[in-house]
Parts: C-alpha cells; structure tokens; sequence
C-alpha cells in the first residue's frame, strides 16, 4: 500500500492502516513541505508526524534526508533509529539505441525543475549564456529572458520516458539549480548517461 501525505483524507485513516497491517514503513524522500517556507503546511507536517508515531520502521532515500528526519522530528526520530535505514534511491541502466530527436539543436544545456520556486528554474535562465542553447524541463509558467540562442520548454512530468532518455543522453550539460532535493534523480540520469552537471551546492546535491 502506497500513499502520499496529500492523499490522507483524515488522520483515523492512518489509525485503520496502523491496526489492519501486521507491519507497515514509512518511505521518505524529502521534507520540502518542511523546510521551503513557501510550502509549509500544518496538514502536512501533522501527516509526517502521525505516520512516523504508527509506523513500524522508516526508510530514507539519502543521508541528507536521515538528517532531516532527525533534526525536524527530534526526539520522536530518535526513538525510529533502531527501525529505521537509508536506502538510495536508483534509475534504470542507460538504455540503448536511443535516437536523437531533431527538434532539439545539436549541442544544448538541459536545465531540470518544474515550477516550485525552490527549483530556481527563472533564476537559472536569467544568468545563463543567452548564446548558449537551453531545452528546460519546467512549470508551465516559466518563460525565459531575452535569449539569443533556442530556449526550448518542455512541462515536466508530462514527457515520455523515451523523449527523458533522449534529452539526457544528448545533452551537452545538466543544469540543476534546485536548492533543496531529497535526492535529486535528474543528477542520478545525468551521471548514468555520462553527462556533466552543474548543481546548487546543497547537503542533497
């Protein structure tokens, strides 16, 4: 059984879970709601605490998310530290035979975000080499500066896997400004496809 905070309809749907399963574990991959002003939210704070209480165990995805889990819920982590594991997270090897796709120029920056303004996307394209061509995985909103060179918008999360492989494996760079990440999977499809990457110095990246 899977399910986000946001999918929590009422906290007595967590007691049900806690006295239907024999054992259930918490996955974490990041805090954001947490620790990004702008995404604070009491209903979810609440969900991470109560599910944490219940739970028989829980996994992190990193060691910067292990270190979040204990410096946000204290004492109660500490009391999880026994049942509790760090287990990265992992992409599929690097597929094969993959095409080029001819809407995109023949060397480009591929800049990862969606519209969350802790992905810094808009920050990102305003000091960016207008010269330099960009295809930006990003928020329907988002619209470049002045740019010399093709800046290309893709709405991330809405691309097929084949198109993702594609723009990674012929990129010339990662660009990935995001100030805060659980993990960070483009930096992990980045590395796989042998690419560079340029990212915000932060404990997650």
């Amino acid at each position: 059984l899977a399910f986000v905070p946001h999918q929590i309809f009422s906290y007595q749907q967590l007691t049900h879970l806690n006295h239907c399963a024999l054992r259930w574990m918490v996955t974490m991959h990041d805090i954001i709601s947490l620790r990004v002003p702008t995404l604070r939210d009491a209903h979810l704070t609440q969900a991470f605490v109560t599910s944490l209480h219940y739970a028989d165990g829980a996994i992190c995805i990193s060691k910067s998310v292990w270190r979040d889990f204990l410096s946000f819920f204290g004492p109660l982590a500490e009391k999880r530290c026994g049942s509790c594991a760090v287990i990265y997270n992992a992409v599929e090897p690097m597929a094969q035979h993959v095409q080029r796709d001819p809407r995109f120029p023949e060397r480009y920056l591929l800049l990862a975000g969606n519209q969350m303004t802790h992905k810094a996307v808009d920050r990102a394209l305003e000091v960016l080499d207008p010269g330099i061509p960009v295809v930006a995985l990003c928020g329907a909103g988002v619209r470049a500066p002045m740019r010399t060179a093709p800046t290309i918008f893709l709405e991330s999360g809405k691309q097929s896997p084949a198109l993702l492989e594609s723009l990674y494996q012929f990129c010339t760079a990662l660009i990935f400004p995001s100030q805060y990440e659980g993990c960070g999977l483009p930096l992990l499809h980045a590395v796989r496809c042998g690419r560079p990457a340029v990212a915000f110095f932060s404990e997650s990246t």
